[in-house]
């Protein structure tokens, strides 16, 4: 398995895949994965800092599973040799999965329906639902659901969460606002309903979050 790190990788977006493939066991309890991070540099900026990681490019072509972080900026555009690597390993028949944003670096290879997740992203409202993605898509919801789950690995309405709880975590990081506030504006009905969804994703609440956000910050 490979694990992707492009300049701009959200850390957290890095770590879960990392952290949750490498602990998994067989019955044995050998490892069932052998985990790579892999990059196009030498040097990857992760945002508060730097990192190397310790495998090149080519080795996604001997990985069968190939993670994708999201990044800060999921409009930057994907360097040209990342794009032709993921196509190839597409063309080799080889699962392809994203973390959240990073279904935007899959979209720039043409894997994936591009302009519904920008729209999901802008319009990331309390009550918008399925019906509304599949309508703005020109697909029926079956259909909708079973392409975007082949080319995402989630659902879109999974997908839409995890949207909203990256967008959730950049207010968290850069502004004062409330948990309500940012509840809000980020599309959850409800602050009780948001408080449970980002700790479900993150591990934490959104006040221990922003902490340790800011305490990484000051040091």
């Amino acid at each position: 398995m490979a694990v992707l790190a492009l300049d701009g990788v959200i850390p957290f977006d890095l770590s879960t895949p990392i952290e949750v493939f490498t602990r998994t066991r067989l019955p044995s309890g050998r490892p069932a994965y052998r985990v790579r991070v892999c990059a196009a540099a030498e040097e990857v900026d992760a945002g508060a800092f730097s990192l190397r990681a310790p495998w090149p490019l080519a080795e996604l072509a001997e990985a069968d599973t190939i993670i994708v972080p999201g990044t800060a900026d999921p409009t930057a555009p994907v360097p040209q040799e990342v794009l032709d690597a993921l196509r190839q390993a597409a063309a080799r028949g080889t699962r392809i999965a994203s973390v959240c944003v990073g279904a935007f670096v899959l979209a720039s290879t043409g894997s994936v329906l591009e302009p519904l997740m920008r729209w999901m992203e802008d319009n990331a409202r309390p009550e918008l639902a399925l019906d509304d993605l599949a309508r703005q898509s020109g697909m029926s919801v079956r259909t909708l659901n079973r392409r975007f789950r082949e080319q995402t690995g989630t659902s879109p309405l999974q997908w839409l969460h995890r949207a909203r709880i990256r967008q959730a975590q950049h207010l968290l990081e850069t502004t004062a606002h409330s948990v309500e506030r940012i509840a809000a504006q980020v599309g959850f009905g409800s602050p009780t309903a948001f408080r449970e969804r980002f700790k479900r994703l993150t591990g934490t609440s959104p006040r221990a979050y922003r902490r340790t956000f800011q305490t990484q910050k000051s040091l």
